[in-house]
């Protein structure tokens, strides 16, 4: 999977925005987007961004927060905001890449090109990043939790359709806290449960003897090579579809022995012939 990074850089309650070389064989060419690039193997995400940064526009900045990660097929992006001091611009210059460096209101950019990518950070972060450079400090943490593998902020809110919050809206990974039933929190364990497939909920058979098609739901695997821990968790009402396709096209390359272990749990995984069922759950049908 492709690890990379990407940044928005606010100054004045303006964002900064590289506009791309008009070369047709590189990604996005002739558009606008935010800083950021491919993370090295021998780099952490944050190393990759800085670097990034100081490559396509000179700074070191002091101020930088990781915001989440967006998930895209083979794609996996970990997004930051950056807060320039007044003393930084003085080094802001466009680097070997690029036809120019340009700020930005909030505003301006639904009016830039832009790619794909920065489209799904505005998407997702958007409020996050007008509350930011409007007042001027990150929003205030309320009555949810943070996601402990992305870094996400989610709310608690009783629309989410589930009783209990037991994964990630945004990555959809969980941590090992429920041992019998969801919601218990009787488990020691503690790890990350990672979202490893999807399944449907059984809930019996027509009068014909059918099985009848449930909800979707997600597979989760601890991450405890010691524990091991499979479990099913619905999905909730913000999950991202997003993401909630990503898993679905990994599992097709799910490594035989964990296919087996989660057979072994009676659990169906689904596989490329529920690829429709899959679409209908998520979007409707069309």
């Amino acid at each position: 999977m492709l690890r990379t990074a990407t940044a928005l850089i606010t100054y004045n309650k303006q964002i900064l925005m590289l506009h791309r070389d008009n070369i047709p064989s590189i990604h996005n060419p002739n558009m606008w987007g935010p800083i950021g690039g491919g993370v090295e193997d021998n780099e952490t995400f944050e190393e990759g961004i800085r670097r990034e940064i100081k490559e396509e526009t000179n700074l070191n900045p002091k101020n930088i927060k990781f915001l989440g990660k967006l998930m895209r097929p083979n794609q996996e992006i970990y997004a930051y905001i950056v807060r320039l001091e007044k003393d930084e611009l003085k080094d802001l210059r466009l680097g070997d890449e690029g036809q120019e460096l340009r700020f930005f209101s909030y505003e301006e950019l639904s009016t830039l090109p832009v790619g794909n990518v920065m489209k799904d950070f505005l998407t997702k972060f958007g409020a996050t990043v007008k509350q930011l450079i409007e007042g001027n400090k990150m929003p205030q943490k309320r009555e949810g939790l943070e996601c402990g593998h992305c870094g996400w902020w989610t709310l608690t809110t009783k629309f989410i359709g589930t009783h209990n919050r037991n994964h990630c809206p945004h990555c959809l990974w969980s941590k090992h806290v429920d041992l019998e039933k969801a919601g218990d929190r009787k488990a020691l364990c503690g790890a990350g449960m990672e979202p490893v497939g999807l399944t449907f909920k059984r809930v019996g058979a027509d009068k014909y003897g059918k099985p009848r098609q449930g909800e979707l739901m997600v597979v989760h695997c601890c991450t405890n090579k010691k524990c091991g821990k499979i479990s099913i968790n619905r999905i909730a009402a913000d999950d991202d579809p997003k993401t909630i396709l990503v898993v679905f096209e990994q599992s097709k390359t799910m490594n035989a022995t964990l296919r087996e272990t989660i057979a072994e749990k009676g659990i169906n995984l689904l596989t490329e012939k529920d690829a429709n069922a899959v679409q209908i759950q998520l979007f409707g049908k069309s």
